[in-house]
C-alpha cells in the first residue's frame, strides 16, 4: 500500500504482459503475498486479504476492465488519426478517472484490514519501508539518474529514443531541491500516519484517506508532485511531434496488448 493500493500496483503493469490472465486468476494469492511481506499478516488478516481481492476481481470483470476498455479504444482511434496530443492527454485524464472509480469501490474491502492491524503489523510495515526506501527513490539521487528513469518510462511506450529525443527530456527533466530527500521524508509521514489511524482504530481518518490519498502528503511534496508534473507535461508535449513511424507503431501495439489481455479476462 505505498503511494497507491498494492491491487493497482499489480494489476495495471501486468495488462501489458502477454501471462496477464493467468496472473489475474490468482491476483487473491499475489496480493495477499505482497501485504504479508508488507504487514506480516496473521490467519484471520490473510483471510480478510483473499476475500476483498476476490471481490475485487469481480469489480474489475463486471465494471473496470469494460470502463478501462473503451477509454483505451478511444486513445486507439485518436492515435490512429494522429491526434497524438489528444490521445496523450485523454489516457492521462482516462487513467485518473478510472483509479478514481477503482479507489471507490476498494474502499469496503480495505477498510476491514486497516482495522485489524496490530503493532507487530505496524513494525513490520515501517521495517519493509526502511529495506525497500533506497530502490524506491534511487532515481531521483541525480540529473542522470532521474533522466534515465524517465527515458526508461517512454521507452516502454514508444521504443528507442534517438539523440534528439534522449536531449528533449534531459532539457525538461532535471533533479529538483532536495528531491530524494524530500519523497523518503513524505514516504515515512504518510506511512507513520497510516498506521497511527488503524492502531487508534480512526475509521473516519482512515476513509478520509482512502477517499484522498493526498491528505498525508507534506506540503513539500505536494509542491515536487505539481513541479515534476510539469516537467512530464513538457517533455510529452515536444516528444510527440518528433515520433518516427516506428515509434507511433510501438505506442500502437502496446495500447493493442492492453485491450488483448483486458479482453481474454472478460471472455474467461
Amino acid at each position: 500500500m505505498r503511494k497507491q493500493l498494492i491491487i493497482v500496483a499489480l494489476v495495471i503493469p501486468l495488462t501489458a504482459c502477454t501471462a496477464f490472465s493467468f496472473f489475474f486468476e490468482r491476483l487473491p494469492w499475489l496480493v495477499t503475498w505482497q501485504l504479508d511481506r508488507m504487514f506480516d499478516l496473521n490467519d484471520a488478516q490473510e483471510a480478510l486479504s483473499e476475500q476483498g481481492t476476490e471481490a475485487m476481481q469481480d469489480w474489475f470483470r463486471q465494471e473496470g476492465f469494460p470502463l478501462l476498455i473503451v477509454q483505451l479504444e478511444t486513445v486507439q482511434q485518436r492515435w490512429q488519426n494522429d491526434e497524438r496530443e489528444a490521445a496523450a492527454r485523454y489516457l492521462d485524464i482516462a487513467l485518473r478517472d478510472w483509479l478514481d472509480a477503482f479507489f471507490e469501490a476498494v474502499q469496503p474491502h480495505v477498510m476491514p484490514l486497516l482495522m485489524s492491524m496490530t503493532p507487530n503489523n505496524a513494525e513490520q510495515f515501517r521495517r519493509y519501508n526502511e529495506e525497500e526506501s533506497d530502490d524506491w527513490f534511487e532515481y531521483a539521487e541525480s540529473h542522470e539518474s532521474k533522466q534515465a528513469h524517465r527515458i526508461e518510462k517512454l521507452e516502454e511506450w514508444f521504443g528507442d529514443l534517438d539523440a534528439q529525443q534522449q536531449n528533449i527530456v534531459q532539457q525538461h527533466v532535471l533533479l529538483l531541491d532536495r528531491e530524494q530527500t524530500i519523497r523518503q521524508h513524505n514516504n515515512q509521514h504518510w506511512n507513520e500516519a497510516l498506521m497511527q489511524a488503524a492502531l487508534s482504530r480512526d475509521k473516519a481518518r482512515l476513509q478520509s484517506w482512502l477517499e484522498d490519498v493526498s491528505i498525508w502528503w507534506t506540503e513539500d511534496y505536494s509542491h515536487l508532485r505539481a513541479q515534476n508534473r510539469q516537467q512530464w507535461q513538457a517533455v510529452i508535449e515536444d516528444l510527440l511531434p518528433t515520433l518516427s513511424e516506428r515509434q507511433h507503431a510501438h505506442a500502437e501495439r502496446r495500447v493493442e496488448d492492453w485491450l488483448d489481455n483486458l479482453n481474454a479476462v472478460l471472455e474467461d
